[in-house]
C-alpha cells in the first residue's frame, strides 16, 4: 500500500509538473503570438477559414467559432472605418470580409488575447501607381484620419502623410497673403495726440522740453505678418521637410524640385511659432480655412503613434480621368465640366434623387460627350461573362443614359472609363427605331499609371478627333 501511495504521489507530482510546463508554454505562445497584417484588395472578399484563423491567432481549435465572433466584436470600429462588411458562416466556420472602394489601414485586435498586435490593410485592386498620379491631381484624395484608432508602430502602415503635405503646399502656393490681414496694436511715438495716447507716460516725459511734442500712442494696424501667419509657416516647414524625406517617392519630389526652394526662402525660422493645432475661425477666408484643415491633418501625425487612415480609390480614379480629359480638351480647344449638378425639381418623392451629377461633360465643335469614370474591372474581363459583370454594366449604362438626356444633340456619345493594364477601347452603338437616333458608346481602358499618362492623352485625342 505504501508503495502504491508513493507511486500515486509521484504520478501526481509528475502530472502537476507537466501541467505547469504546458501552462507556461501556452502563456508564452499567447504572449508571443502575432497577427500578421491582414491585407484585402479593394472591392474584393477575403475568407478567414478555420486553418487561416489557427495560423493567424494560434488559439485553441475548439474555440475558433468564439475567436471569429471576438474578431468582429473587437474590430468593429476599424472595419467600419475602412468600409469593410463582414459576415460569419456557421456551416463551414469562417469569417467573410468584403472591402469597399476605400483603401487605407486601421488597427487589428487579437480575438485571442484582446491585444493590438497587427493592422488591417486595404490596398487598391489593380496595383495602381498612386505615388505617380496623386501629384497630378494636386493630392485631392480626401484623406481621412481617425485618431481614436492608433496604429502600432510600423513604418510600413503609417499614413502617407506626404499626400497631405502636397495638398498643403499646393494650397499655400495659391494663397494671396494680402487677402489675410489681422489687426495688431503697436506702441508708437507720434507728433500729435490721439484717443489712444498714454497720458501717464506723456506726463512723465513732458518735463523734458524736447519730448513735449512726442505723444506715446497705441496704433491699430492691419498686418499680414501676424501670429497665425507664423503658425502656418511652421506647418509649411514641416510639409517641406516631409516631402524632402527619403521615404517620400522620388517621383513626388521631382514634381516640386523648383517650388520647394522658393517656399523655403519665405520661412522666417527665427519667428515661426510651433503649434499643436491651427484654430479655424468662422471669419477666416475660405482658402485659409481649407489650408488650416489640411495643416491640422499634418500636425496630428507629428506623433510617434500614427492613426488609422483611409481614402476612396474610386474618387481618386475619377479625379485622374478628369485630369486626362482636361488635358485632351486643352489640346482640342474644347471645354470640360466636372461634377456639374443638374437639379431635379417638381413633385419629387422623399426617395427621389435631388440632382444628376455626371463625372465629366465635354463640349467641343458643337459636340457634347458624357464621360463616366468607374473603378471596376470590366476592361480587364473582356472575355469573361458573369452575372455580376452584366448587372454592374447595366446599372452604369442606365445611369449614364439618364445623364445623356441632358444633351441637346440628337445623336449621343458616351465614354465609359475603366482601369486597365494598357490603353484600349471598344466601340458600340445603340440605335432607336422610334426616333432614328443613335448613341455611340466607347468603352475605354485607362491605366492608373503616371508613365502612360501622356500616351493615354494622345490616344484619347486621336479617338475623339476621328469621331
Amino acid at each position: 500500500m505504501a508503495k502504491k501511495a508513493k507511486i500515486s504521489l509521484e504520478e501526481r507530482n509528475r502530472k502537476k509538473k507537466q501541467l505547469k510546463i504546458d501552462f507556461e508554454k501556452r502563456k508564452k505562445e499567447l504572449n508571443a503570438s502575432t497577427i500578421c497584417d491582414i491585407e484585402i484588395r479593394s472591392m474584393h472578399e477575403k475568407d478567414i477559414s478555420l486553418s487561416d484563423a489557427l495560423a493567424l491567432w494560434k488559439g485553441d481549435k475548439q474555440s475558433i467559432a468564439q475567436y471569429l465572433q471576438n474578431f468582429v466584436n473587437y474590430n468593429r470600429d476599424s472595419l467600419a472605418f475602412l468600409g469593410i462588411e463582414y459576415s460569419l458562416s456557421t456551416n463551414d466556420v469562417k469569417l467573410i470580409l468584403k472591402a469597399s472602394q476605400l483603401v487605407g489601414c486601421a488597427p487589428l485586435i487579437s480575438p485571442v488575447t484582446g491585444k493590438q498586435l497587427g493592422n488591417i490593410i486595404v490596398r487598391s485592386e489593380y496595383q495602381d501607381d498612386l505615388d505617380g498620379i496623386i501629384p497630378l491631381i494636386d493630392g485631392d484624395i480626401d484623406l481621412e484620419y481617425n485618431t481614436r484608432l492608433p496604429l502600432n508602430n510600423s513604418p510600413f502602415v503609417h499614413p502617407p502623410i506626404y499626400l497631405e503635405c502636397i495638398r498643403f503646399i499646393e494650397e499655400f502656393d495659391k494663397l494671396d497673403r494680402t487677402s489675410w490681414k489681422k489687426f495688431s496694436s503697436l506702441n508708437q511715438i507720434q507728433p500729435q495726440p490721439s484717443s489712444s495716447t498714454d497720458w501717464g507716460k506723456y506726463a512723465l516725459r513732458s518735463s523734458d522740453p524736447t519730448m513735449r511734442l512726442k505723444y506715446p500712442n497705441r496704433v491699430n494696424r492691419l498686418i499680414t505678418e501676424h501670429n497665425e501667419w507664423f503658425e502656418l509657416m511652421y506647418v509649411l516647414s514641416i510639409a517641406i521637410n516631409e516631402i524632402q524625406q527619403n521615404s517620400t517617392p522620388k517621383s513626388v519630389q521631382q514634381n516640386y524640385i523648383n517650388l520647394l526652394p522658393q517656399l523655403k526662402q519665405l520661412i522666417p525660422h527665427n519667428r515661426i511659432s510651433p503649434v499643436k493645432e491651427l484654430k479655424i475661425h468662422s471669419n477666416d477666408p475660405i482658402n485659409i480655412k481649407k489650408l488650416k484643415a489640411i495643416g491640422n491633418n499634418i500636425l496630428k501625425n507629428q506623433t510617434t503613434l500614427a492613426c488609422a487612415w483611409t481614402f476612396n480609390i474610386a474618387k481618386l480614379y475619377e479625379r485622374y480621368v478628369q485630369y486626362i480629359f482636361g488635358r485632351v480638351m486643352h489640346k482640342m480647344g474644347g471645354n470640360i465640366h466636372c461634377n456639374n449638378k443638374y437639379r431635379i425639381t417638381g413633385q419629387r418623392p422623399s426617395w427621389c434623387l435631388h440632382y444628376l451629377e455626371p463625372d465629366i461633360l465635354l463640349r467641343y465643335r458643337n459636340n457634347e460627350i458624357i464621360v463616366d469614370a468607374k473603378y471596376k474591372s470590366h476592361m480587364m474581363n473582356l472575355h469573361t461573362n458573369t452575372e455580376t459583370l452584366r448587372d454592374s454594366f447595366r446599372e452604369d449604362l442606365h445611369q449614364v443614359m439618364a445623364y445623356s438626356s441632358l444633351s441637346k444633340s440628337k445623336d449621343k456619345t458616351i465614354v465609359f472609363c475603366y482601369p486597365c493594364s494598357s490603353i484600349t477601347h471598344k466601340t458600340m452603338l445603340i440605335s432607336s427605331s422610334f426616333s432614328s437616333s443613335q448613341t455611340k458608346i466607347y468603352l475605354l481602358g485607362i491605366p492608373v499609371n503616371r508613365t502612360t499618362t501622356e500616351a493615354t492623352i494622345e490616344y484619347i485625342y486621336t479617338l475623339l478627333n476621328s469621331k
